[in-house]
């Protein structure tokens, strides 16, 4: 079986983006870390390997945890605080 896919599936294709005014926009091509050169985002290749995806709710969930401890170690450090005063 042959292992050829497009380049823009492969896990050793880095896409190379435009800057616009308020976001990237993708370019037709990118860096191949395999062959070590710029290749189109559509060409084939003998190294393909798809991409390995990761779960962005996962990475979202922890960042929204990690907020809230923040903040919940915010106001217990104020409310430590405003009780220290009244012994005080």
């Amino acid at each position: 079986m042959d292992n050829r896919g497009e380049c823009y599936r492969c896990r050793y294709f880095d896409r190379y983006y435009t800057k616009e005014t308020r976001h990237f926009q993708p370019t037709k091509c990118g860096f191949c870390c395999k062959v070590q050169t710029v290749v189109s985002s559509y060409g084939d290749c003998e190294h393909y390997e798809a991409k390995l995806y990761r779960y962005k709710k996962d990475v979202f969930l922890k960042g929204c945890l990690s907020d809230l401890l923040t903040e919940i170690s915010e106001l217990r450090s104020m409310l430590e605080a405003e009780h220290h005063e009244e012994d005080v």
